[in-house]
């Protein structure tokens, strides 16, 4: 491998101890660039929401003993209060909680979630923080699957997925990001960016995992009808998250990372409008009967989705934690605009409008396009399959009166 590809497991140049006492939160602000006009709104708005409010004193400080696991079950979780290594306790409760320890190399769990936690950038908005924030979003679903349902003896995740699934989906979640570049497919694919090389030549090393990643695909999308060939960042967190899976056992490998590659390689964009269309078409079948029991590849799909909506889980939150998530994603969006303008624009073409930040009115009005055209279908049909706990659809409803309150 060249230098471009080099060196992927030691992206990150903090020392291990660093990485345990360092927060995406306070990230986004000293690695920002200078900017003025518009997009300043941004970065005021981040400042002073970490100057308002002191985590240090009630977070930081905290020991994993401290942790209560009753706090991952509010679907409002404020990660950001949290380091990094706070994060990875969180996720090991998660494991507990979910009692998948039995299922894996549980001593060498910690080790494989730090490994993977060293690997995500500190870009704006695609950085572990948010990989925790999908983990926690899809142990909230599956502990509340059935709560709004028919009363039935089999409720519960149980009644949809099997321990491999339920591995897949939080493994999924963990990795579904790891070394993002804070930058698009589209953007890689027409700059030929030495990303695209990263993936075309990692390979596998023995000396690091047991799971092979040779022809791993989606079943999931090769049965909609569509590939995954240009979803240059998917095929790459997934072949990075399996290079450094350590943690299962040899009978479970097959299995389980099939159903990380389902979660991950359905998290491309591109592939929302199909997946969506194919959920409404199971969320039918349930509408007729309630107490319908899936085909094991509607299980398959259904927790591909987890992945996919826990990614999209801004807009769930209450709207003050949502409205900063969105100024994150607002910001890497502008980084990219950026970015692209120093580009030959003869030969790249012009930056994507949608990606440049013009104003807090405008990025308002996006959003709550967004809400009731991408989220809310999603989630409702999820909500009506799942029947997890209705606060979140709530909430999408609440954001988007929230979003377009006082504008014209």
């Amino acid at each position: 491998m060249d230098k471009e590809g080099e060196n992927i497991a030691d992206q990150e140049t903090h020392s291990k101890e660093d990485l345990l006492n360092i927060r995406d939160f306070e990230n986004a602000l000293k690695e920002t660039k200078i900017y003025s006009g518009h997009e300043r709104d941004i970065i005021d708005i981040l400042q002073e929401d970490l100057r308002s409010t002191d985590y240090s004193k009630d977070s930081t400080g905290l020991e994993p003993g401290d942790f209560d696991p009753k706090e991952l079950l509010n679907h409002n979780f404020e990660a950001y209060k949290y380091t990094r290594g706070q994060l990875i306790d969180w996720i090991m409760i998660i494991f507990e909680q979910l009692e998948l320890n039995s299922e894996i190399y549980e001593d060498k769990l910690r080790g494989f979630l730090v490994n993977i936690c060293s690997n995500y950038r500190r870009v704006p908005y695609h950085h572990f923080t948010h990989a925790f924030s999908l983990t926690n979003g899809a142990y909230w679903i599956l502990s509340n699957i059935g709560k709004e349902g028919p009363s039935d003896e089999k409720q519960g995740a149980y009644k949809f997925f099997s321990k491999d699934d339920i591995l897949g989906i939080i493994l999924g979640c963990i990795g579904h990001d790891v070394n993002h570049p804070g930058m698009n497919n589209g953007y890689l694919l027409k700059t030929k960016d030495d990303l695209l090389i990263l993936c075309s030549k990692f390979t596998d090393d023995d000396s690091v995992t047991t799971i092979s990643e040779e022809g791993m695909s989606s079943h999931v999308l090769e049965e909609l009808g569509t590939d995954n060939k240009n979803s240059v960042l998917e095929n790459m967190h997934l072949k990075i998250m399996l290079h450094c899976m350590d943690i299962l056992p040899k009978e479970k490998a097959d299995s389980v990372s099939q159903a990380i590659a389902e979660g991950i390689l359905c998290t491309d964009m591109s592939k929302h409008g199909t997946l969506v269309e194919k959920l409404k078409a199971i969320g039918e079948k349930f509408k007729e009967n309630e107490t319908y029991t899936p085909t094991q590849e509607e299980r398959t799909f259904l927790a591909a989705m987890i992945v996919h909506a826990c990614d999209l889980n801004g807009l769930i939150l209450d709207y003050d934690h949502s409205f900063k998530w969105g100024m994150r994603i607002a910001q890497e969006f502008h980084d990219q605009y950026c970015a692209e303008e120093k580009l030959d624009q003869e030969k790249y073409g012009q930056p994507l409008a949608f990606l440049k930040y013009t104003g807090a009115e405008a990025f308002k009005k996006s959003q709550a396009g967004f809400c009731k055209n991408i989220i809310l279908p999603m989630w409702q049909v999820l909500y009506d399959i799942l029947k997890f706990d209705r606060v979140v659809i709530d909430n999408i409803e609440k954001n988007q009166e929230l979003l377009l309150e006082g504008l014209d």
